[in-house]
């Protein structure tokens, strides 16, 4: 079985009210064969105001 991997990140803009506000999300597929793939999407916000960190790892499916 030969599996085939791809990757993006992203930066995600904010509005000007939330200037202070980091949010990147990264996607990543595995191609396993013609018929199957796992697609993986993480999140990960930071305030700079209030020093808090949010990080989430939202769904993984297999198609």
């Amino acid at each position: 079985m030969t599996a085939k991997v791809t990757k993006s990140l992203s930066i995600i803009p904010k509005p000007a009210c939330s200037s202070d506000r980091l949010d990147l999300m990264g996607t990543g597929t595995l191609n396993i064969d013609n018929h199957q793939q796992l697609q993986l999407t993480t999140q990960y916000c930071m305030s700079v105001s209030d020093g808090s960190t949010v990080f989430s790892s939202a769904k993984t499916s297999r198609q």
